[in-house]
């Protein structure tokens, strides 16, 4: 199990160094869009956000995180790691045969997604309890209706697979809202700690993975099948929906219920 970790981390390498002038370039294509969506008096908080590169023994969250939100005298700012070379193995542990055919486009969509998400975070309102699952799976979701429709259309067949894999790895579980709080508050304790990617702790970050994956497609299920003209309205009356604490539970329940039938996962 370790060696298969190790073969990934190995094959990825060279598409998880973080390239800090085409991050930057991420950060300024979205910032039009995103002071859009906020309201006015944080619009000019926006052209405050700056991103740099901390190694990865830095993250507060470990090194299975490529990107975060921290604060400078400057304002809100973007760290990202030097590489995301274990991030990116986490996606692909379910999901190896993805890896041969189209690793570094995949590869490059996670690590811009990852970025530009947070470019939209600090101008959302959270609830006293944030779970990466529910309510991340917004940025998330905001990040990949920024990308281009050439790779919003390949993370969609990530995702179907993804989703699959979950069906079978959650399978029996009634209540998937549950399942996936629980694989998050697992990972959670891992987080701030070395990961040395024993067979254990291996599972319980791809179980964390997969958790995640079923908030975000939860929310792109809907605004997929929008025009991208609409996806700016959608994400914004989300972000009034963000500030609950049952923020996304029943669309969660609902995509779960839908692709038990095997059918499509998208509305």
């Amino acid at each position: 199990m370790e060696n298969s970790m190790s073969a990934l981390r190995s094959a990825i390498a060279p598409w998880a160094v973080m390239n800090l002038s085409r991050a930057n370039q991420w950060i300024d294509e979205v910032r039009p869009v995103v002071k859009s969506l906020v309201s006015p008096v944080s619009r000019g908080r926006v052209d405050a956000l700056s991103i740099a590169v901390r190694d990865a023994r830095e993250s507060p969250y470990g090194t299975s995180l490529g990107s975060w939100i921290g604060d400078s005298a400057e304002g809100p700012i973007i760290y990202t790691q030097a590489s995301w070379a274990i991030p990116l193995a986490l996606m692909f542990l379910h999901t190896p045969h993805w890896l041969h055919e189209y690793g570094p486009d995949i590869c490059g969509v996670r690590m811009q997604m990852g970025v530009t998400n947070d470019v939209w975070q600090p101008f959302v309102m959270n609830p006293p309890v944030y779970s990466m699952v529910r309510h991340h799976a917004l940025m998330l979701t905001a990040a990949w209706c920024w990308l281009p429709e050439s790779d919003r259309q390949l993370w969609l067949e990530v995702m179907t697979d993804q989703l699959a894999t979950a069906r079978q790895r959650f399978a029996g579980q009634m209540d998937i809202v549950a399942v996936c709080e629980k694989a998050e508050l697992r990972a959670q304790s891992l987080w701030r700690s070395p990961i040395d990617f024993s067979s254990d702790i291996k599972g319980i970050m791809a179980d964390y993975y997969l958790a995640s994956v079923v908030g975000i497609a939860s929310l792109v299920r809907w605004i997929a099948a929008l025009p991208p003209a609409q996806h700016e309205e959608a994400l914004r009356r989300w972000s009034f929906d963000h500030q609950r604490s049952d923020f996304n539970v029943e669309l969660m329940r609902e995509l779960w219920r839908a692709i038990q039938t095997g059918g499509s996962w998208i509305v």
